[in-house]
């Protein structure tokens, strides 16, 4: 019995004695994976380019792959920014984030067409994800499409009707089709969505200050730029709620000082220089408020309220003729405005009528527009080089438009009657928007 119990004894002990080098090995094993693996997976957050292109060409990962090209993409640099892409869907082809990531690069590398399938290929992969509907929607806008971009935050409004980001692309198709009340509409629903998030309040703001709502604008403008927001687009919004409505005599000052910021960081569109010509009128430089308001002609299709400041100039210069001129042009852009909307709409859905675009080209020039009308000429006579008078009209609407150098360039194919490829890749906005190429 003794030997029993003892061998007994002697056979448990050595269980619990293997039990515990089981335990021991085991937990031992699982304190060194969980080391290698916190090795193997550094915080990629804080990696440099160079070492998240190691760890991608060694250990590629959709994390690590996405945060590479969200790196290379927000440093500008778009020609790595797709290999990452292309190499992202290649190696992960059912992520739905590859295929958007990789929309996003051709986008910026000017294919809109291919873009545009990858986000659709996005959607097929992972219907409920909000990001390509969105992104779908901007290149809309960027095509300068806005009722497809309308449909299509539509649509991602439907999927997610809590996303501050497809309410927002929602209010800017709005904007772009001068539907007011919905835009500002949806404004004010991005922000009771996303609260924190300054972008929506200083588009609403810059959107009410451009249609005369100052008051209305500052509030929400002020509060974008409390957040730490900068833009061109938010200074442009401040300087013309400012130039608008001065209530002291530091408003005028200020807007001029908002205006010289938007510039500085890019600002899209006329709104600055209007703001800017507004203010110099106010301040009585009134040769210097025409020369603005004329800048903003040039290149704006709704030019009423430039020639409605440049008639009050020349009143105040004493100048009546220049004054009622000035105005009765102000007055016909008013009255031919439904009828070169309706234009517009019919060139963007019938583009190669050219005989639209003559017609819209020729209310340009009347009305003083004379860049935009360049660019409809510009366009007719490549593709007519058996009318290589077009060219001539192209070149005489730069020369008025204060374009010598293209008015130049362009003048000899009259002659020739054809253009090189430069010549057709060539538009006035690139040279008369090229300091508001950049803004947001």
């Amino acid at each position: 019995m003794s030997m029993r119990l003892l061998h007994l004894r002697t056979s448990s002990h050595h269980r619990i004695t293997v039990l515990l080098a089981i335990v021991a090995i085991s937990c031992g094993a699982w304190y060194g994976v969980k080391r290698w693996r916190a090795a193997a997976t550094p915080d990629l957050s804080k990696l440099t380019v160079a070492d998240l292109q190691v760890q991608t060409d060694l250990h590629p990962t959709p994390a690590s792959l996405t945060v590479l090209f969200k790196r290379l993409h927000d440093a500008g640099d778009n020609e790595q920014a797709l290999k990452t892409a292309k190499r992202f869907a290649q190696l992960f082809p059912a992520e739905a984030r590859s295929h958007n990531l990789l929309g996003i690069a051709l986008a910026s590398t000017n294919d809109p067409g291919g873009a545009e399938k990858e986000f659709q290929a996005a959607i097929l992969r992972d219907s409920r994800d909000i990001d390509p509907y969105i992104n779908i929607g901007r290149l809309a806008l960027l095509m300068d499409d806005p009722r497809r971009a309308e449909s299509e935050f539509d649509r991602a409004t439907t999927v997610n009707p809590n996303s501050s980001e497809a309410w927002r692309g929602y209010a800017e198709a709005e904007e772009a089709l001068y539907n007011q009340q919905d835009a500002i509409q949806a404004y004010k629903r991005a922000i009771k969505l996303a609260p924190g998030r300054p972008e929506a309040y200083a588009l609403l703001g810059a959107f009410m200050a451009e249609i005369g709502s100052g008051d209305e604008a500052k509030p929400y403008l002020e509060k974008a730029l409390a957040m730490g927001y900068k833009s061109g687009r938010l200074y442009s919004g401040l300087a013309m709620a400012y130039a608008d409505i001065p209530v002291s005599d530091d408003d005028l000052p200020k807007a001029l000082k908002y205006a010289d910021e938007a510039n500085k960081l890019g600002a899209k569109g006329t709104l600055t220089q209007y703001a800017r010509s507004l203010a110099l009128q106010r301040m009585g430089k009134y040769q210097e408020a025409i020369a603005g308001f004329r800048k903003v002609i040039a290149v704006s299709e709704n030019a009423n309220g430039p020639w409605i400041g440049i008639a009050q100039c020349y009143r105040a210069l004493g100048k009546a003729r220049q004054a009622e001129q000035a105005a009765a042009i102000g007055e016909r852009i008013v009255t031919q405005a439904q009828h070169l909307g309706n234009l517009k709409y019919q060139i963007q859905t019938r583009p190669n009528r050219l005989d639209l675009r003559e017609q819209y080209a020729d209310l340009m020039m009347q009305n003083g527009q004379y860049l935009m009308a360049a660019d409809q000429y510009r366009y007719v006579a490549i593709h007519t080089p058996e009318h290589p008078e077009m060219w001539l009209k192209a070149a005489r609407a730069f020369d008025l438009g204060g374009e010598k150098d293209l008015a130049d360039y362009v003048r000899p194919f009259a002659k020739t009657g054809h253009a090189s490829k430069s010549a057709t890749s060539t538009t006035p906005a690139t040279s008369a928007t090229k300091s508001i190429a950049k803004g947001n």
